[in-house]
């Protein structure tokens, strides 16, 4: 029987000495819940973020992200984004320390969905047709908008299955939880959804029986299982 040990690591918001200590620790894998720094309020923060990923890497430990809100902050966080791409998560599924992962980042904004009903736009190549040439982002969708929850990615996600789902938003009983939340992670088949976001640790469970577990600010919390 194989242990399984991942690190997820709560909004950081530029505070990187909790997950350092941690690393001592020596995690098979470590999750960032996204809010990497507190963009143009931090301007060493997007260098301090590459560090704390580096060292991750640096021990041996597999490294995964998800965007938070504030990651579109500064061209140097979102170029962080960018160098780091192979291990963002968000609309993928992969094995992470064994595990099947579903990652799904940003945050819902009433201009695009407002996490129930029709979205306002469908599609990515919707969104883009919508925006002014001068608002697009390397002609893509806006820079607003790359922490922006997407609908179309909600929907690709639900079509295969995981066991585990990372999400910077939370979902219901979370006091500003969303149900669409709840029913992905039931249409995926995973077991726990793990979010962050509202800088609170705490255990729940879903009215379906799925595990919940919210990760404070800077806060480490560590899943450890036999498989």
């Amino acid at each position: 029987m194989a242990s399984r040990d991942i690190l997820f690591y709560g909004d950081p918001h530029g505070r990187w000495d909790p997950l350092y200590e941690a690393l001592d620790g020596r995690p098979m894998a470590v999750i960032v819940l996204g809010d990497l720094a507190e963009a143009k309020l931090d301007p060493g923060g997007a260098e301090r973020a590459r560090e704390a990923f580096d060292a991750v890497l640096n021990i041996g430990a597999q490294l995964a992200f998800i965007v938070g809100n504030h990651d579109a902050g500064t061209d140097e966080l979102w170029r962080l984004v960018e160098d780091y791409d192979e291990f963002r998560i968000d609309g993928r599924v992969l094995e992470i320390d064994g595990i099947r992962t579903a990652g799904l980042g940003g945050v819902v904004r009433g201009r695009i969905w407002y996490g129930e009903g029709k979205p306002r736009v469908s599609t990515e190549a919707e969104l883009i047709a919508a925006t002014p040439r001068q608002e697009r982002w390397k002609g893509g969708i806006p820079k607003a908008h790359r922490t922006t929850l997407m609908p179309w990615t909600v929907e690709e996600l639900r079509s295969q299955t995981t066991d585990l789902l990372v999400t910077h938003e939370a979902p219901l009983p979370h006091q500003y939880g969303f149900e669409f939340i709840n029913r992905l992670a039931a249409d995926m088949g995973a077991q726990l959804v793990v979010h962050g976001h509202h800088h609170r640790t705490y255990s729940d469970v879903t009215k379906d029986g799925i595990s919940i577990q919210g990760v404070g600010l800077a806060h480490v919390w560590r899943l450890e299982i036999e498989m």
